[in-house]
């Protein structure tokens, strides 16, 4: 079937609105900046984690499209620099939840030898295992709950030998960037 003439005339538009509106880096780049700016926002109000981090990546993704589109030229060394700075910022985020996290789990151990050595305080602590570390999210808070099995001798003869499991929670407040020990809960 042959196409008729009105159909040319359309088809040549619409290839024409195509190369314009991939030859368009600047109005391209302008609608990846308004997300940014969105972005930017959400990260201002929120002391969750994984919603800064989810910001980032949606920004770093929209940029990477653009730079996929538009490999070259003045626009796309704007957006190569908003890639950094995006990628950055998440490195940044990443790395401040890791250190609380680094903070918070010597601090359950550490509570965890202290309620051993309450429960038997005329023992040595011989052994101790981490067998769960459980995580959750509860608003701004991150919560975990550590299940250690411990070994005790006793002391004076040492023939007395103790097992025990000390249960430990404590929270990261992402809100004031601190951590906190809860409880803990010795089972024999």
């Amino acid at each position: 079937m042959k196409p008729t003439k009105p159909f040319l005339p359309i088809l040549f538009a619409s290839i024409v609105l195509l190369l314009f509106s991939c030859a368009d880096p600047k109005g391209d780049y302008e609608k990846i900046q308004k997300l940014q700016d969105a972005n930017e926002q959400v990260i201002q109000r929120t002391a969750d984690y994984d919603i800064k981090i989810k910001a980032c990546d949606d920004s770093i993704k929209s940029i990477q499209g653009f730079l996929e589109k538009h490999k070259e030229g003045e626009w796309s060394k704007v957006a190569k620099n908003a890639l950094q700075s995006w990628e950055s910022r998440k490195a940044v985020y990443n790395r401040e939840i890791n250190s609380l996290t680094e903070q918070l789990f010597p601090l359950l151990q550490k509570r965890a030898v202290e309620e051993s050595t309450k429960a038997h305080r005329a023992s040595k602590l011989e052994t101790m295992n981490l067998v769960t570390r459980d995580k959750s999210k509860e608003g701004n808070n991150i919560n975990v709950k550590d299940t250690y099995s411990v070994r005790m001798r006793g002391t004076l003869a040492g023939v007395h030998i103790f097992k025990l499991t000390v249960k430990v929670t404590g929270h990261i407040a992402m809100d004031s960037k601190s951590v906190f020990v809860d409880s803990a809960l010795v089972e024999e």
